[in-house]
Protein backbone atom coordinates (compact mmCIF):
# COMPACT_ATOMS: atom_id res chain seq x y z
CA UNK A 1 0.00 0.00 0.00
CA UNK A 2 1.48 3.26 -1.01
CA UNK A 3 1.64 6.45 1.52
CA UNK A 4 1.26 10.25 0.17
CA UNK A 5 3.77 12.39 0.88
CA UNK A 6 1.72 14.17 3.68
CA UNK A 7 0.83 10.85 5.91
CA UNK A 8 4.71 9.52 5.63
CA UNK A 9 5.23 12.58 7.93
CA UNK A 10 7.54 14.85 5.42
CA UNK A 11 6.17 18.27 7.01
CA UNK A 12 6.71 19.34 3.29
CA UNK A 13 3.78 22.02 1.96
CA UNK A 14 1.97 21.73 -0.62
CA UNK A 15 1.91 23.81 -3.79
CA UNK A 16 -1.96 24.68 -2.70
CA UNK A 17 -0.66 25.70 0.92
CA UNK A 18 2.20 27.79 -0.35
CA UNK A 19 -0.20 29.83 -2.45
CA UNK A 20 -3.14 30.51 -0.17
CA UNK A 21 -0.01 31.78 2.29
CA UNK A 22 1.30 33.88 -0.72
CA UNK A 23 -1.74 34.98 -1.33
CA UNK A 24 -2.85 36.26 2.21
CA UNK A 25 0.45 38.20 2.23
CA UNK A 26 -0.17 39.97 -0.46
CA UNK A 27 -4.04 40.99 0.23
CA UNK A 28 -2.38 42.06 3.43
CA UNK A 29 0.21 43.97 1.90
CA UNK A 30 -2.09 45.87 -0.23
CA UNK A 31 -4.56 46.71 2.31
CA UNK A 32 -1.67 48.41 4.19
CA UNK A 33 -0.51 50.40 1.16
CA UNK A 34 -4.07 51.54 1.00
CA UNK A 35 -4.04 53.00 4.61
CA UNK A 36 -0.76 54.19 4.49
CA UNK A 37 -1.15 56.13 1.03
CA UNK A 38 -4.03 58.51 3.19
CA UNK A 39 -2.19 58.68 5.74
CA UNK A 40 1.11 59.94 3.95
CA UNK A 41 -1.45 62.58 2.15
CA UNK A 42 -2.66 63.60 6.05
CA UNK A 43 0.78 64.00 7.14
CA UNK A 44 1.99 66.31 3.64
CA UNK A 45 -1.49 69.19 4.46
CA UNK A 46 -0.37 68.81 8.31
CA UNK A 47 3.25 70.06 7.04
CA UNK A 48 1.64 72.82 4.81
CA UNK A 49 -0.29 74.54 7.45
CA UNK A 50 2.63 74.41 9.71
CA UNK A 51 4.43 76.40 7.18
CA UNK A 52 1.84 78.76 6.31
CA UNK A 53 1.24 79.28 10.22
CA UNK A 54 5.58 79.90 10.52
CA UNK A 55 5.64 82.15 7.84
CA UNK A 56 2.36 83.82 8.91
CA UNK A 57 4.80 84.63 12.16
CA UNK A 58 7.44 85.99 10.62
CA UNK A 59 5.27 88.16 8.26
CA UNK A 60 3.46 89.51 11.58
CA UNK A 61 7.17 89.98 13.51
CA UNK A 62 7.74 91.79 9.79
CA UNK A 63 5.19 93.99 9.97
CA UNK A 64 5.46 95.17 13.52
CA UNK A 65 9.25 96.03 12.76
CA UNK A 66 8.46 98.12 9.67
CA UNK A 67 5.16 100.17 10.88
CA UNK A 68 2.30 97.52 9.85
CA UNK A 69 3.28 96.86 6.78
CA UNK A 70 4.34 93.71 5.12
CA UNK A 71 7.10 92.77 3.10
CA UNK A 72 6.06 93.85 -0.72
CA UNK A 73 5.26 91.29 -3.63
CA UNK A 74 2.81 90.13 -6.04
CA UNK A 75 2.35 86.17 -6.95
CA UNK A 76 5.84 85.55 -5.36
CA UNK A 77 6.27 81.64 -5.88
CA UNK A 78 7.92 81.61 -2.06
CA UNK A 79 9.04 77.57 -1.70
CA UNK A 80 10.81 75.53 -4.10
CA UNK A 81 13.21 76.25 -7.04
CA UNK A 82 11.84 80.45 -6.28
CA UNK A 83 12.84 79.63 -2.50
CA UNK A 84 12.20 83.36 -0.73
CA UNK A 85 13.96 84.39 2.20
CA UNK A 86 12.39 87.01 4.40
CA UNK A 87 15.27 89.78 5.67
CA UNK A 88 15.02 93.24 7.12
CA UNK A 89 13.62 95.09 4.04
CA UNK A 90 11.81 92.42 2.22
CA UNK A 91 11.82 89.31 0.27
CA UNK A 92 15.18 87.95 -0.76
CA UNK A 93 15.93 85.71 -3.55
CA UNK A 94 18.98 84.25 -1.12
CA UNK A 95 20.24 84.01 2.46
CA UNK A 96 19.80 87.18 4.12
CA UNK A 97 23.31 89.39 4.10
CA UNK A 98 25.00 88.89 6.88
CA UNK A 99 24.23 91.32 9.69
CA UNK A 100 20.28 91.88 8.22
CA UNK A 101 17.30 91.05 10.51
CA UNK A 102 16.25 87.79 9.68
CA UNK A 103 12.33 87.04 9.97
CA UNK A 104 12.47 83.69 8.37
CA UNK A 105 15.67 81.80 6.44
CA UNK A 106 14.47 80.01 2.81
CA UNK A 107 10.64 79.30 2.69
CA UNK A 108 10.65 75.72 2.69
CA UNK A 109 8.94 73.58 -0.25
CA UNK A 110 5.81 72.39 -0.04
CA UNK A 111 5.75 69.23 0.35
CA UNK A 112 5.05 67.15 -2.90
CA UNK A 113 3.83 65.48 -4.33
CA UNK A 114 1.41 68.63 -5.00
CA UNK A 115 -1.93 67.43 -4.38
CA UNK A 116 -3.46 70.68 -6.51
CA UNK A 117 -1.26 70.42 -9.98
CA UNK A 118 -2.07 74.13 -10.48
CA UNK A 119 -1.08 75.70 -7.31
CA UNK A 120 2.23 73.43 -6.04
CA UNK A 121 3.95 76.24 -3.87
CA UNK A 122 2.88 78.83 -1.76
CA UNK A 123 2.25 82.14 -3.62
CA UNK A 124 2.69 85.50 -1.63
CA UNK A 125 0.97 88.87 -2.68
CA UNK A 126 0.38 91.82 -0.37
CA UNK A 127 -3.10 93.81 -0.32
CA UNK A 128 -3.67 97.66 -0.26
CA UNK A 129 -1.99 100.47 -1.12
CA UNK A 130 0.28 100.21 1.53
CA UNK A 131 0.54 96.55 1.75
CA UNK A 132 -1.48 96.50 5.35
CA UNK A 133 -2.69 93.40 4.41
CA UNK A 134 -1.33 90.19 2.47
CA UNK A 135 -2.17 86.44 0.91
CA UNK A 136 -0.90 83.67 0.39
CA UNK A 137 -2.25 81.06 -1.63
CA UNK A 138 -1.61 77.35 -1.15
CA UNK A 139 -3.62 73.97 -1.93
CA UNK A 140 -4.77 71.10 0.42
CA UNK A 141 -5.39 67.72 -0.78
CA UNK A 142 -7.36 66.39 2.36
CA UNK A 143 -9.59 67.88 4.92
CA UNK A 144 -6.85 69.05 8.45
CA UNK A 145 -8.90 69.79 11.21
CA UNK A 146 -11.49 72.68 10.36
CA UNK A 147 -9.93 73.65 6.71
CA UNK A 148 -11.09 71.56 3.45
CA UNK A 149 -9.29 70.43 0.98
CA UNK A 150 -8.59 72.07 -2.03
CA UNK A 151 -6.73 75.77 -2.44
CA UNK A 152 -7.00 77.65 1.10
CA UNK A 153 -5.89 81.43 1.45
CA UNK A 154 -3.82 82.58 4.93
CA UNK A 155 -4.38 86.47 5.35
CA UNK A 156 -3.21 88.54 8.30
CA UNK A 157 -7.00 86.93 10.10
CA UNK A 158 -6.00 83.40 9.21
CA UNK A 159 -6.42 80.71 7.24
CA UNK A 160 -9.39 80.80 4.84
Amino acid sequence: MSRSRSQTGSGGFSLIELLVVISIIGLLSTMAMVAMSGSKKLARDTKRIAQIGLLQTALELYQEDYNGSFPAGTNLVLGGNSAKALCAGGWNASPCVSGTRVYMGLVPAAPTPPDCPSDPDFTYSTVGANATDYTIIFCLGSKVGRYPAGVRTATHDGIK
